[in-house]
């Protein structure tokens, strides 16, 4: 009679032998599982941090002996070029002088264009003043009148 339940037994045992599997599913909100991702990628830093650390040395080194070479030529150049800079100041402060001078000279010519216009302008109409006494002088008119009244007046003393 064992050998039956043994074979039975076996059949029972194949039939709910899936059910039976037990299977972990990872959760991801188990924080053990997050500490392990951390730790990994915790490692990954670490490495490319020990392979990019020695090529940035090396980037500033090379940073730093390019910085110095631009320094020494900057200075080689400013040194080179003082005489010229000197020079350059000295022509700047002489058009400086030369610009407020040609300034107060240009203001001083206004002044006496204006006084010269103003001149002028009363010369004109003295001119005109003389022109107009000169041809009532001239101008016989007025005594042609004067000896036309005359004449009138001789005549009415005499029909009086």
């Amino acid at each position: 009679a064992l050998p039956i339940y043994v074979a039975e037994w076996n059949l029972e045992v194949e039939r709910v032998l899936p059910q039976l599997k037990v299977t972990i599913k990872t959760d991801n909100k188990d924080w053990r599982v997050h500490v392990d991702q951390m730790h990994q990628h915790k490692d990954g830093i670490e490495a490319a941090l020990k392979e990019t650390k020695g090529y940035l040395d090396k980037l500033q080194n090379e940073i730093g002996k390019t910085l110095e070479k631009v320094g020494s030529r900057e200075k080689y150049i400013n040194n080179q070029l003082e005489p010229f800079v000197q020079e350059y100041r000295a022509a700047q402060a002489q058009l400086s002088e030369a610009k407020e001078q040609y300034q107060h000279g240009s203001g001083g010519v206004t002044e006496r264009t204006r006084i010269l216009s103003e001149i002028t302008e009363e010369l004109e109409k003295i001119k005109q003043e003389m022109e107009d006494k000169g041809s009532s002088m001239t101008d016989g008119a007025p005594l042609v009148k004067i000896k036309q009244a005359l004449t009138k007046i001789k005549q009415g003393d005499r029909k009086s």
